[in-house]
């Protein structure tokens, strides 16, 4: 029969009173952590258990993940194999314990206290140690790496390669997964006090990138913290964040490759290094900035070298949005007189239009479309048909006769889009000629026609 490993649980239970119980997302870890290696130090002051450890048994895998009560992020993950740990327990009782066993002269009490008695003193001395049970430790995992999860309030974001904005990235690698960030070489610390009026145990993260349990509490030479996806952006879309790939080098002895190939300095450099930092922001009216460093070095000599971007949006995209109607004959602008103008309209006011276009069968009404956000939502509304062609971005007037006409244009600003609403009358004359022959530009909805070119015809110039 194979033998039980000896797991955390067992080092850890005799510094517990009965009926204690553990954190239920504590129990789940260490219900699955069992120790490989394991050294023990007996001192006078404490005793020194260390080794390394790993998951084991059912469901245990190689990844250890922590989901906080409630959920909703602030999720942590570790890969769990090989583990280091080391567990201080200090020779140092409770003087609790030893209060509640001499409280009472009843039952079995008196024996109690008579065999605890000789364990005493509750505190070591510098003549004495104790071996009088105590409820203080402190145990310490050292993990290759730890993942923190943003939460669910939290997006992949990008910067939009024209409009420098952030934006959702809709990367297929990035769906269904949350923002993480990486610490690299974690130390994690699990600890319990002696003190009545509070044994609850803490669960700290206490320093990343460290080089062991007693290193220091920063990055080694050459250690990374980086997102994953680059940039977060928060659901609301008004903000955004970016920490990738930060370097702090104390060692004037190595600078990690990484810096010495992309930079050129030498391995006496010492220093910080950030790859990118950034901050986003917008409020509902889309005006904000973003603030960016790239490829930051920060010499502790003073020197400093980096690519700094800001980008501030009171866009004139998004602060004006203006609709003007055109009429074509053909290539030839047809004046007319603007109707009634409003943007909280949804349908046409009562009453005649004032606005006035006199058009000829086959004439085309064209939108002059300034700032908002595109893509834009139009409708030509003659009575209830919507008589704008989305494909050719026109409204053609083939029928002849009076048509009061409702001009509806909506952009795409999230929360509070823009809007433009106009009604005019428009009376088609038939035509007794053919039609000229229709304007087709790339955009009709966005440019001007362009005026008519100079020709030369029969010796005689005209226009």
């Amino acid at each position: 029969m194979a033998l039980q490993r000896l797991g955390l649980f067992n080092l850890l239970a005799p510094h517990y009173l009965v009926g204690f119980d553990f954190p239920e997302y504590i129990h789940r870890y260490l219900s699955i952590i069992s120790v490989d290696e394991l050294r023990t130090q007996v001192g006078p002051q404490a005793i020194l258990y260390s080794g390394t450890c790993s998951p084991d048994g059912a469901g245990a895998g190689t990844e250890i993940v922590h989901e906080p009560p409630g959920g909703g992020g602030g999720r942590f993950r570790w890969n769990g194999s090989r583990m280091r740990f080391r567990m201080v327990v200090p020779r140092d009782g409770a003087a609790f314990v030893n209060t509640v066993a001499h409280s009472s002269s009843n039952g079995s009490l008196p024996q109690v206290a008579g065999v605890l008695d000789d364990l005493l003193p509750t505190e070591p001395t510098s003549t004495a140690v104790s071996d009088y049970p105590g409820l203080r430790f402190r145990l310490e995992l050292l993990v290759d790496a730890l993942t923190f999860s943003l939460g669910d309030e939290w997006l992949p974001g990008r910067i939009h390669p024209t409009t420098r904005r952030v934006e959702r990235d809709t990367d297929p690698r990035f769906a269904g997964k949350p923002v993480e960030i990486r610490l690299p070489k974690v130390l994690l610390s699990y600890s319990q006090g002696d003190d009545d009026n509070d044994l609850s145990p803490q669960f700290r993260l206490e320093a990343w990138g460290t080089a062991g349990f007693d290193g220091p509490h920063d990055l080694g030479v050459g250690e990374f913290i980086n997102m994953e996806p680059g940039i977060a952006l928060h659901r609301s879309g008004s903000f955004a964040f970016s920490i990738d790939e930060v370097v702090l080098d104390t060692s004037p002895e190595s600078t990690p490759s990484e810096i010495l190939d992309h930079f050129g300095v030498g391995d006496d450099w010492k220093g910080l290094y950030i790859k990118q930092l950034l901050l986003y922001y917008s409020n509902d009216q889309g005006v904000g900035f973003t603030a960016r460093v790239a490829d930051a070095l920060f010499s502790f000599h003073g020197r400093v070298s980096c690519e700094a971007e800001l980008d501030v949006y009171p866009d004139l995209a998004l602060t004006i949005f203006s609709v003007t109607p055109r009429f074509f004959h053909g290539p030839t602008r047809i004046e007319f007189r603007r109707g009634t103008v409003s943007d909280s309209l949804d349908a046409p006011p009562a009453g005649d239009p004032p606005g006035l276009a006199n058009l000829i069968q086959g004439d085309v009404l064209q939108l002059d479309i300034g700032g908002g956000t595109p893509n834009y939502t139009i409708e030509v509304l003659d009575g209830s048909t919507n008589v704008w062609e989305s494909s050719s971005r026109r409204a053609v007037f083939n029928s002849p006769g009076t048509h009061d006409v409702f001009i509806k244009v909506t952009d795409s600003r999230t929360r509070t889009p823009r809007r433009h609403r106009e009604y005019l009358r428009v009376v088609v004359a038939a035509s007794t000629t053919s039609a000229p022959p229709l304007w087709h530009p790339g955009r009709p909805s966005l440019r001007r026609p362009p005026a008519a070119r100079p020709s030369v015809f029969g010796g005689i110039r005209t226009n």
